[in-house]
């Protein structure tokens, strides 16, 4: 059950039991629309009276095409920086969510398990049916906010392991409890 997974802030004691990635259907948006937008200026190349009526050289195509393509390279790298580095760890002690925000900025939050209250899923839609996807929130008795992670994969087994682990969780908590009680 334990996984060997390294991130920052990781405890001596702290193991790591899961880690999530949002669902491939994510990427899957993005690849649709840059296939969309790969093909306007193929589209356009391809039709030579278009081409010709608007008076332009072939360096000149040649120019803006290239730098259409390294913009639409920068918008991908970026995407799959995105879609790689969201990641969502399920620890002995906690429970952590890391997000990358752009290229060069990322959020870390992580949610102590004594405060998770109530768990929820959802699959919403035909596609989140087909392809096994959906949400998964935590809900916590305390001011801090609710965990919400979006459009990760099989979210009723995650759920399920998430309270297997919070289980596991209370009873290693009762069990040390009733040995400072013995000690004491």
């Amino acid at each position: 059950m334990d996984i060997k997974f390294d991130f920052p802030g990781l405890t001596e004691n702290e193991k790591v039991y899961m880690v999530i990635h949002k669902h491939w259907i994510v990427l899957a948006r993005y690849f649709f629309f840059a296939f969309i937008m790969v093909m306007v200026p193929v589209v356009i190349l391809l039709v030579p009276d278009m081409v010709a009526g608007l008076g332009i050289g072939t360096q000149s195509i040649a120019l803006v095409g290239g730098m259409y393509f390294l913009i639409m390279c920068a918008f991908f790298i970026t995407v799959w920086i995105d879609y790689y580095n969201d990641i969502m760890l399920v620890t002995s002690k906690r429970i952590v969510n890391i997000e990358q925000d752009g290229l060069f900025n990322y959020k870390v939050s992580d949610l102590p398990l004594e405060r998770v209250v109530d768990l929820s899923t959802s699959e919403n839609g035909i596609l989140a049916q087909i392809f096994g996807f959906g949400d998964v929130h935590l809900h916590t008795a305390s001011d801090a906010p609710n965990f919400d992670f979006i459009t990760i994969p099989k979210p009723h087994e995650v759920s399920k392991n998430i309270k297997n682990v919070l289980e596991l969780h209370d009873v290693v908590k009762q069990s040390l409890s009733q040995k400072q009680g013995e000690g004491t």
